[in-house]
């Protein structure tokens, strides 16, 4: 048995120090979720990972899979420590898989794409994740396409520009500054459908068995300007408002900026910590300190991005945060009014608080599941332009469907000028 000042993590045999202990749970290294010890944090941490690991296994964000190799699977990627789990040769590993997939995907669909989309955020690790997972798909004999350093939203509106077969994210995002990981989506942006069976057969794989003798290459593409244009398509009919927008992701805070230049609106730029963030909670420190900056520039509303461009939390004017529901609804009554015909899906954790509502508008309300991709399936299916989601994240629909919190925070600001509304007032429609 180890001394009580060392630790052993689940899955393993041989004892760490405390220091190594802490580091894990600062990186929210995955055994730690279902360690008897992943309490004793020290009076350290600034937000306990301990709350982080908590919440993913008992609250509004659904639970994530931690494997016994450390790996966290989520609805459209996977996370980890950098290096204690996932290093270059890990990502090559998963690169070839998901490249084998791809190619079982085009041959039953007969779309002769061979192009994955390789992007990556602003972690300093990133650039060398992403170099793992391109030459995974080129021994898979695939073609890749590196956009660099860009934000989620921009890389799905790339794959689907470049009617790639596919497309693979490097990013940390939801996680401390230690962890990274990939994002999947399909040909058309939306996540990949069958993650699971890339983390079933990743043990098993073979870089031997490959599907053509040609390796694949690679192309360097840069497609800012085309997704800034998309975007601005969102701020249509907005009255003069100030907002104060914050993240901790600089590629988010630089878009942002470009695309309210020329726009009647007043945007006050505040950069965050990189950490894992309660959106609906009043007493979490970035929320706070957003709500206070609200509050002290007499703002119209507050708008913290998550690094993963898709989640988004609103502070109202009076500084207090909106909880998912609350943002629904205003997303709600905008759709509506611009598509009273459109149906809303909505995911089935959100159904009873917007149910009444969506049918007090003269609307209609359909039950989408759970995750990003049943959500996006049902939308195609009924031709809603709305899709919700319980964890602060919507789908959009324009030429593709889209989940990006900048489109969002323009449907935010069509709300607040429908009828000169305030933020708490839009919320309670």
């Amino acid at each position: 048995m180890a001394d009580s000042n060392e630790f052993i993590c689940p899955g393993e045999t041989i004892a760490i120090s405390r220091a190594v202990h802490l580091a894990r749970l600062a990186a929210y290294y995955g055994p730690c979720a279902t360690c008897n010890r992943r309490h004793e944090t020290g009076s350290g941490f600034v937000d306990p990972p301990v709350s982080r690991l908590t919440h993913l296994s008992g609250s509004s964000e659904r639970p994530a899979s931690i494997r016994a190799d450390g790996i966290e699977l989520q609805p459209d990627g996977v996370r980890a420590a950098y290096q204690n789990v996932i290093t270059r040769q890990v990502a090559v590993r998963w690169g070839f898989q998901f490249g084998q997939l791809v190619w079982k995907e085009q041959n039953r669909s007969e779309v002769e794409s061979r192009s994955v989309v390789v992007g990556y955020d602003e972690r300093p690790e990133s650039p060398e994740i992403a170099a793992g997972i391109a030459q995974g798909l080129m021994i898979a004999c695939l073609d890749v396409l590196d956009i660099g350093r860009v934000t989620k939203p921009a890389w799905r509106a790339v794959v689907s520009e470049q009617q790639a077969a596919g497309g693979v994210l490097i990013t940390g995002s939801g996680r401390g500054p230690l962890a990274t990981g990939f994002d999947f989506c399909e040909a058309d942006g939306v996540p990949w459908s069958s993650l699971q069976e890339i983390a079933d057969s990743i043990e098993h794989v073979n870089l031997e068995q490959r599907p053509s003798r040609a390796s694949g290459n690679v192309r360097h593409l840069i497609g800012q300007q085309q997704y800034l244009d998309s975007l601005k398509l969102w701020y249509h009919a907005i009255r003069p408002l100030k907002i104060v927008f914050a993240s901790s992701d600089n590629s988010l805070l630089d878009t942002a900026r470009l695309v309210f230049a020329g726009l009647p609106c007043e945007l006050i730029v505040e950069q965050l910590p990189v950490r894992h963030r309660r959106l609906s909670d009043a007493t979490d420190a970035d929320v706070a300190r957003v709500g206070e900056i609200v509050r002290q520039q007499e703002g119209s509303l507050g708008w913290i991005v998550d690094p993963d461009g898709e989640r988004a939390g609103l502070i109202t004017e009076r500084g207090e945060p909106a909880t998912a529901v609350g943002l629904a609804r205003l997303l709600v009554m905008v759709s509506l009014l611009n598509s009273p015909l459109s149906p809303v899906v909505v995911e089935s954790a959100l159904l009873p608080h917007l149910s009444t509502q969506i049918f007090d508008l003269g609307g209609r309300c359909l039950d989408g599941g759970k995750g990003p991709n049943e959500i996006v399936t049902t939308m195609r299916r009924v031709e809603a332009n709305l899709g919700l989601l319980v964890d602060h994240r919507c789908w959009l629909v324009g030429a593709t469907p889209i989940c990006d919190a900048l489109a969002t925070l323009g449907i935010v600001a069509q709300g607040l000028s429908l009828k000169d509304w305030t933020c708490s007032q839009a919320i309670l429609g």
